[in-house]
């Protein structure tokens, strides 16, 4: 659906706007907990409002550019089924190779309050991976290559999906920085952070690209932030592999049925 020159002003004055808040909103959030010292419920709550601003943000920016999601029930479903089935194949890798014994991982699991657990998926699949997955996703990745004029075709997806993949490591910078200035982290390992952050971006991208289904993406980088299982392992990006090989190996099937059923 092509917009007159009003509609594309009015999307690319959105897609500024939405670009300066999200880069602006993590600083004070980051600031705040680093000056307050802040820990605990408030951060918790504090957080849970900042991603549902990006909520906000992304639904504005997917109105103003004429894009639908298809949000429906069976792509819930979808979603859920393919996350829980990378998530499966995770918990057995870290289990075959001795990394994490599932019983280990589980009574692990048993000395945490049901509530925590509770709360950090609440915030953690839903709030942080969604919200990010609907914002640097569904919407800037279509919105560069529109509001930027790379045109169409598959040099100017990948055109885009390098810039909005770029940007989403760099909008972490204040959460690196903050961790920077804590002690926590060097000036070797911040880079470092921000090249993986790049590539899980591109990753993320090509698994939105491939199966069409933003739950099913917003689903695995919560579970990846929040994987339940290996937490201090760093090996969950193993989930997000797991979901792109499900949904390349569905896409081959899909085409050797169909295949079949033309012959």
């Amino acid at each position: 659906m092509r917009q007159g020159n009003s509609g594309q002003e009015s999307a690319r004055s959105t897609f500024l706007a939405i670009a300066l808040i999200s880069v602006i909103l993590p600083v004070p959030f980051f600031a705040a907990v680093s000056i307050f010292r802040l820990s605990g419920l408030p951060v918790y709550f504090a957080q849970l409002g900042l991603y549902a601003i990006f909520f906000g943000l992304a639904f504005w920016g997917l109105r103003a550019e004429g894009l639908r999601l298809d949000l429906t029930p069976r792509r819930w479903l979808a979603a859920f089924g393919v996350a829980l089935l990378a998530w499966a194949a995770y918990a057995l890798f870290l289990h075959f190779f001795g990394l994490q014994p599932l019983e280990d991982g589980l009574s692990r699991l048993a000395q945490i309050p049901a509530w925590k657990i509770g709360a950090q998926i609440l915030s953690t699949w839903l709030f942080v991976g969604l919200g990010e997955e609907l914002l640097f996703r569904a919407y800037f990745l279509p919105a560069f290559q529109r509001r930027l004029g790379l045109g169409e075709g598959r040099r100017a997806l990948t055109a885009a999906l390098f810039l909005s993949s770029l940007f989403f490591s760099l909008w972490h910078l204040p959460a690196r920085f903050n961790a920077l200035f804590a002690g926590d982290l060097s000036p070797f390992l911040l880079v470092l952070s921000l090249a993986i952050l790049f590539v899980l971006g591109a990753a993320f991208a090509w698994l939105y690209l491939r199966s069409g289904n933003i739950l099913l993406v917003g689903l695995v980088h919560g579970l990846m932030d929040f994987p339940l299982l290996g937490l201090n392992l760093q090996l969950s990006y193993l989930i997000l592999l797991f979901a792109i090989a499900a949904v390349e190996i569905s896409r081959r099937l899909r085409r050797a049925n169909a295949s079949a059923e033309n012959v």
